[in-house]
């Protein structure tokens, strides 16, 4: 056999294993990224699928968030009307009727007297503020009993209203009264003295308001709980 015969031979062998080679190689490569895929985005957290793109997956958790105040609240209200004592929820039913009735003053920095212009379009407001008065280890007790309510289930901490909570952020939806520069009157805040302001936002219906709401049965006992302690407040002023 001559040699150009034995060359052209050994080239069309040489073909099919390169074709192999190449093959198993890709393979390798797809199945690596068939790992890569399921390892980041299906069984990793959301947090850690959003962040992922962005540095290191973890370092959500050393950020460091910096809340300066606005200003204060300036109330009659000394005591929260839910506190944590014992591991658990307690409810002051009186406190409760007490702060939706009271008037207090959003005392915001006089920095901040231009931030509130136009503030009087609106009947109501949102008053963001801190629970100073939660104590550090009621802020990680994972779970309570709704209002201090032994009788309703446990539940997390991040289904229900409570101020104990890791960060003791309060949000309520008030009546504004008036405004006289850097103060704002405002009725029904369960606020108490002292308590830092975080925000302030308007009351929008539209977008507060959401339709098709659902809420467990404990929920809907609780309210009528509620209404029934006001009932009996209304009956006892007019005794």
């Amino acid at each position: 056999m001559s040699d150009s015969k034995v060359s052209l031979l050994d080239r069309l062998l040489a073909i099919p294993v390169a074709v192999y080679f190449w093959w198993y190689e890709w393979r390798q490569k797809i199945r690596e990224r068939i790992k890569t895929f399921f390892r980041h985005r299906v069984y990793r957290p959301s947090y850690e699928r959003v962040s992922r793109n962005q540095g290191n997956p973890a370092e959500y958790r050393q950020t460091e968030m910096q809340l300066k105040p606005i200003g204060v609240v300036g109330s009659e209200l000394k005591k929260l009307s839910l506190t944590f004592q014992n591991r658990d929820l307690e409810f002051k039913s009186g406190t409760l009727v007490e702060a939706e009735e009271s008037i207090s003053e959003l005392i915001l920095d006089e920095d901040f007297i231009e931030y509130l212009d136009g503030i009087e379009g609106f009947s109501h407001i949102m008053v963001v503020y801190w629970a100073h008065q939660i104590p550090k280890e009621g802020r990680y007790h994972p779970k309570v009993h709704p209002g201090g309510r032994k009788d309703f289930p446990l539940v997390g901490v991040f289904a229900t209203r409570s101020p104990a909570r890791p960060n003791p952020i309060c949000v309520t939806t008030v009546e504004l009264l008036e405004r006289k520069g850097n103060i704002l009157k405002v009725r029904g805040l369960d606020a108490v003295d002292g308590s830092p302001l975080v925000d302030i936002k308007p009351h929008i219906p539209s977008y507060n308001a959401p339709s098709n709401v659902r809420v467990p049965d404990w929920v809907k006992a609780l309210t009528s709980y509620f209404s029934s302690l006001r009932q009996n407040k209304g009956r006892d002023a007019k005794g």
